[in-house]
């Protein structure tokens, strides 16, 4: 009995110190870091919604002319906000039963919590009911540094921080000049960096500015 005892035992240690052993810890060290770092994006808001429109969009979307005419969660948009041009990211549509008196009325009153939310609504549909909740994209520099205000000389990405300067808050679908394409920053030189963008297509800011300063094309 005790030369089998024995004779277990050193299995038991011969297997720690193979090198399949060896390779068997180096793969769970290796998968253990890679469930980490899906972990962590999977509480980013923002990466879930691009990965269920990834999964959910194929074959069913609307085709690429008709997204213009909605506002769906997760859009980006512009908006004019104290002499600047802003953009911002849809974090919640609200359609109202009825038009709130001013602007402050929207969250003071009882127009949102009589609300009902809607995934997808259109750009025109019912003026002065539609409410949408909106966080503020802020400015960075080349290496990702978060810059103060807008219209930064050193301007160079977007960020999306989750706490931010600029608090959350509901402003009516009116006030949003249109659309913008945005595509995320994945590495700045080596590393890598979250909730940077960058604008897909500058044209789309610039079309919307000059429509803005020139409502009726001249």
């Amino acid at each position: 009995m005790s030369g089998g005892a024995e004779s277990e035992g050193d299995c038991s240690t011969s297997w720690h110190n193979t090198p399949t052993r060896r390779l068997f810890q180096q793969c769970c060290e290796a998968l253990k870091h890679f469930n980490a770092e899906l972990t962590q994006a999977a509480q980013d808001r923002k990466f879930r919604f691009q990965t269920m429109k990834m999964f959910h969009s194929y074959g069913t979307d609307v085709n690429d002319a008709d997204k213009w005419d909605y506002y769906s969660d997760d859009d980006d948009v512009l908006l004019w906000v104290e002499d600047k041009y802003v953009m911002a990211n849809i974090e919640e549509i609200i359609e109202m039963r009825q038009a709130p008196s001013d602007r402050n009325e929207i969250t003071k009153g009882n127009a949102i919590r009589n609300g009902t939310s809607r995934d997808r609504i259109g750009a025109n549909y019912a003026p002065g009911r539609v409410a949408v909740l909106l966080r503020l994209y802020e400015e960075a520099d080349k290496s990702g540094g978060a810059l103060f205000g807008y219209q930064n000389a050193a301007f160079k990405f977007y960020s999306l921080p989750r706490i931010t300067h600029n608090p959350l808050d509901y402003w009516l679908s009116e006030s949003i000049l249109g659309h913008v394409r945005l595509q995320p920053v994945q590495k700045i030189g080596q590393r890598k960096v979250h909730r940077l963008f960058k604008e897909s297509f500058a044209s789309d800011k610039t079309d919307l500015i000059n429509e803005h300063q020139n409502p009726n094309g001249s």
